[in-house]
């Protein structure tokens, strides 16, 4: 990502309404699945901190890492909580006995090497933690979005649920999500052709209006996912746990 991009994310990811309805989509499933969970949580690729701002009023701690300095840089400005800059591999010393959740919130993607990225992070949790994994679905969305975002890849189901089908996890729970936009989704990426070569990203600010109307049709997926699995959508949800 480039650094214009992060100040976009900097700016955009309080009030969006994709970055708002995503952290309740995902603290709706922690409720669920991982109810006991409230000390700590660490997120990877934590970008500009708008995740970390968000759990921080419901668990005791939150740790943040990631790559870029920018980043880093715009997090450590707005985090009540550490914010580290590197390779998590590098700058956080395992075992993680003190992280009770592990966030991957639309990083893999991002990770040329996303088998080994991934199992780093499984070796590293304690037994009983909680990994939270969303990522972008359908090679068939692929757009200039994910090209400026940086990503390697959208996913699809089975290509994901296998970088953790021989590791000591089990899965709580496995779902598309970002269900009922699909259609919407789907038809501005295809009347918006990447003419030119043109990078850019769909992140963009709305009127008040339709931010409203858009957070509201998103969030909604948050009582669906306490109870149900949803049947399609522009990415996928999945809670881990780690075995001993």
């Amino acid at each position: 990502m480039q650094s214009s991009e992060f100040a976009a994310h900097a700016a955009l990811e309080d009030e969006h309404w994709w970055f708002r309805a995503r952290r309740n989509i995902i603290a709706a499933a922690l409720n669920r699945f991982a109810p006991a969970a409230r000390h700590h949580l660490l997120e990877i690729g934590c970008g500009t901190g708008g995740n970390l701002r968000y759990f921080r009023r419901r668990f005791v701690h939150v740790t943040g890492i990631d790559a870029s300095a920018d980043a880093v840089g715009y997090a450590q400005s707005r985090v009540e909580g550490k914010v580290f800059l590197g390779d998590y591999r590098e700058q956080l010393p395992r075992p993680w006995t003190e992280f009770d959740v592990i966030l991957l919130a639309d990083v893999l993607e991002h990770v040329e090497h996303d088998a080994a990225f991934l199992q780093g992070i499984i070796d590293a949790m304690r037994p009983g933690a909680t990994l939270v994994i969303t990522v972008p679905a359908h090679r068939w969305l692929w757009s200039a979005h994910d090209a400026a975002l940086g990503h390697y890849r959208r996913y699809r189901s089975e290509e994901l649920r296998n970088l953790w089908s021989k590791l000591p996890v089990r899965e709580l729970y496995f779902s598309p999500f970002n269900t009922w936009l699909l259609p919407l989704v789907a038809l501005y990426r295809w009347l918006r052709p990447d003419a030119g070569g043109n990078v850019h990203t769909d992140l963009q600010h709305h009127s008040r209006w339709t931010n409203w109307l858009l957070y509201r049709i998103f969030n909604s997926e948050r009582w669906m996912v306490r109870h149900a699995k949803l049947p399609a959508g522009c990415s996928f949800l999945a809670l881990l746990r780690k075995e001993s």
